[in-house]
């Protein structure tokens, strides 16, 4: 049975479609507008165990990669 474009019921992606609403990047990592919508887009795909969010910014363009990082090493320049 289709409903409202979907068919009914479980399936095996509810869960990675749920957890893609909850973590998916809202806002533009380079102008803070939003990428929810008609204003953006944000895909999800996965390099091994990585779950990675491609983004696309309407308002400024901004295209990239967004993912969770466990531990960041930076420097300080001197």
């Amino acid at each position: 049975m289709v409903e409202a474009g979907r068919l009914t019921g479980l399936h095996w992606w509810d869960d990675d479609a749920r957890r893609h609403r909850a973590d998916a990047p809202r806002f533009c990592c380079r102008c803070g507008a939003g990428i929810e919508g008609p204003a953006g887009v944000v895909v999800e795909y996965w390099t091994a165990e990585q779950r990675v969010f491609h983004c696309w910014c309407r308002g400024c363009g901004w295209a990239g990669d967004v993912c969770r990082a466990e531990r960041i090493v930076g420097y300080e320049a001197v």
